[in-house]
Order: C-alpha cells, then structure tokens, then sequence
C-alpha cells in the first residue's frame, strides 16, 4: 500500500502541505467555498469542496436531496432556549444540544459514588454514541467491521487506519478550599505571615506581595476550582 499523507504525517514524514483532521460544521462556509448552496445541493457542493480541498477528506451525501435550513440565523435569531433553560446555538445545518444527564445524581455524595466502569451501558443515555460499552469484544467487532475483513487485526503498512469514539463519560468539579472553609482560612493566613516575613527580612513589600502570589499560585488546585473529566 502506497502511505497516506496522513500516515506520513504521523510518521515524521509528512508532505511540504501538512495532512490534518480537520472538524467541519460551517454549511455556509461550504456555499462560499464551493459557489453552490449545501442546502439545495448537498452533494453537489461537498463533491465540489472535495476537489478544491481533498486534504480535509469529507465524505460527500450519497443523494443529492435538498436539506432544510435551520431555523437559527447568523443574525437577529442566531439563539434559542429549551424548557429547562438550556441555551442552543447553530450547530452544522441544526442546532447544539445537551449531553447533561448527569442531574440524575442529586447529591454530592450519589456523583463520587457513581463508576462509569460499573455503569458502562450508555445505550440509553444521550451522548454522542450511546451504545452499551460493557462488552469490549462487541466493540472491537464494531469498529472492525468498519474496515475490510482481509486486514485482519491489523491495517496494512501505511495505512492511517484509525477508529475512536467521542464521550465524556464522567465528569466533575472538586474544590477544596470551598469543603474545608478552615483549612482555607488557615492557608491564607500563612500565606499573609509569610509573606509580612519575606517584606521585613527583604525591607521591601515588593518582595512580600511577589511570595504572596507565588505561595498562592502553588495552592491554586486548592483555591480554585478544577475540573476532572474521564
């Protein structure tokens, strides 16, 4: 097999244009790129764009079957809200959505006692590819069938051959000095009587307030929010 520019990138190798993944969901961009409207003609334009741009390597629509046109605008209407409150923007030729199931834990305590690994089944839950992730040979055959049965478990050299799937499966916030407001309190106050030292050693508050913000930025996974996502 002749090496893909992407595999060649991946290698060290790559050609003097740089091959690259590349997120597409600009439909109006596609029109001005192309002179043909994604909207009435889909595969027109993105067959068109594949021509001008065979590095971003888009599939194209096997019809050509007009699309409707979101209901949001690039204007006044470029925004909506849901029931709940949520805010949706454009998002390709729709809108964004929410994967936020988890306010189904209603306390601090269900969101720590909850394993991604013993709740693997996502089948029914909205995220991006909700399938049932318990079973990793059924998710092996999965993704393998996506390629042709004669690579066996392996694609063949210079292929950039490559499968992933896109979710979050567990996400949260910790914030210490906000659970021990006395740790906190007492943090601060070292901070203060260090820092006094430093200026009076140093006979200037210039020194002080420096090891104040170096004290500080060394505890900022303790001040500050940080946020995990697995």
């Amino acid at each position: 097999m002749t090496p893909s520019d992407r595999y060649l990138t991946y290698m060290g190798a790559g050609p003097r244009k740089v091959a690259h993944w590349e997120h597409w969901s600009c439909p109006d961009a596609e029109t001005y790129l192309t002179g043909i409207d994604y909207y009435d003609h889909p595969r027109r334009c993105r067959i068109r764009l594949a021509e001008l741009y065979p590095e971003l390597g888009l599939g194209v629509p096997e019809t050509d079957d007009p699309r409707p046109r979101p209901e949001l605008d690039l204007g006044a209407h470029s925004s909506s809200g849901d029931a709940d409150g949520r805010h949706h923007v454009r998002w390709g030729d729709g809108e964004t959505w929410h994967w936020d199931w988890g306010h189904a834990c209603k306390s601090l305590d269900e969101v720590f006692a909850y394993s991604p690994l013993k709740s693997a089944d996502y089948s029914a839950i909205p995220v991006v590819e909700s399938r049932d992730y318990r079973d990793e040979e059924a998710i092996y055959r999965l993704y393998r069938s996506y390629y042709p049965a004669e690579w066996g478990d392996e694609a063949p050299e210079g292929s950039d051959a490559g499968t992933g799937f896109y979710n979050t499966m567990f996400m949260w916030t910790v914030h210490p000095a906000r659970l021990r407001p006395v740790a906190a309190l007492w943090a601060v106050v070292a901070i203060a009587v260090v820092a006094t030292l430093i200026a009076q050693l140093a006979g200037d508050w210039f020194w002080g307030a420096i090891s104040a913000v170096g004290l500080f930025i060394s505890l900022t996974r303790f001040f500050l929010t940080t946020r995990y996502r697995i």
